[in-house]
């Protein structure tokens, strides 16, 4: 039987229609893995508080209690420190493990977000609380409470919607949106990263013009991904620091590339070897 989407549905709610998007990416990426409930009842996993030891795809928390909670972030470093040194045969420095951990939280973290806005033009509300991550395969179930569109979009008239003037109202609208969620999040790392807050904005800034270049390469439109997530990060709109940056790249095989605003420590565990955006190489 085939599946129907809420692009099919005569009349579909907000959250069938952020849904889609979701679905959507999960189809074209096996990094991406994003739930979402109704916004109304608790669909998504049990929060299982991170207690569990060695972190399996069951074991969910809240993302207000990783905010909130040092133990939780203690955790998570602690599994990726394992799954580092399982993965290249040594040990991480503590930070580097800290670092690795972070970004692998704020890659699909953003998507939640960037997602619905690059597919569909579409902004969920989801505040920290409304999250819970799966550490060990990066997994996201959210429930958003709402959703902001812009003019002409068939959900403007749906209930739990607002509607902005414009394109750049909207893209201002992801920008807050991303900071509300990851800034608590930052302040609980940033003892264990040992970083400035203007570098744990630059790790926020690449993993959201990151995950809309991911989507773009994936969907056969990197171009178009790179456009969009330029409009979007300039540099010039703080607390994110830097701009996307994108530049068509020098490879043979043509595509477009970035500096990193922030280096990811990846010469820590290889130190032949440089990430193609990373801000070392000249």
């Amino acid at each position: 039987m085939p599946l129907v989407s809420a692009s099919d549905v005569a009349t579909p709610t907000w959250s069938a229609l952020v849904a889609d998007a979701y679905t959507r990416l999960e189809a074209v990426s096996p990094l991406v893995r994003i739930a979402a409930g109704d916004g109304e009842r608790e669909r998504e996993p049990r929060d299982t508080g991170g207690d569990t030891g060695a972190a399996g795809a069951g074991d969910w928390v809240r993302g207000s209690r990783i905010a909130a909670e040092p133990e939780r972030v203690e955790h998570l470093v602690d599994v990726e420190a394992e799954r580092i040194r399982t993965t290249y045969g040594q040990p991480p420095r503590r930070d580097v493990a800290a670092t690795w951990a972070l970004q692998r939280y704020l890659f699909t973290a953003c998507l939640t977000l960037s997602g619905p806005w690059y597919l569909q033009r579409r902004v969920p509300w989801l505040p920290l609380d409304r999250i819970r991550y799966a550490w060990q395969n990066r997994a996201f179930a959210v429930r958003p409470l709402g959703l902001t569109c812009l003019p002409g979009d068939r959900a403007a008239e749906l209930p739990g919607v607002r509607v902005l003037s414009g394109e750049e109202a909207l893209r201002a609208e992801l920008r807050a949106s991303v900071a509300r969620q990851t800034g608590p999040v930052l302040d609980a790392f940033r003892p264990l990263v040992r970083r400035r807050p203007r570098a744990l904005w630059g790790m926020v800034t690449d993993q959201l013009a990151g995950g809309i270049w991911h989507m773009g390469r994936h969907l056969g439109e990197e171009a178009a991904a790179a456009r969009a997530a330029d409009t979007l990060l300039p540099g010039n709109t703080a607390p994110y620091r830097g701009g996307a940056g994108f530049r068509p790249s020098p490879d043979p095989d043509g595509g477009y590339t970035r500096t990193r605003t922030g280096c990811c420590l990846y010469y820590t565990i290889r130190p032949d070897s440089l990430c193609a955006t990373c801000p070392r190489s000249c």
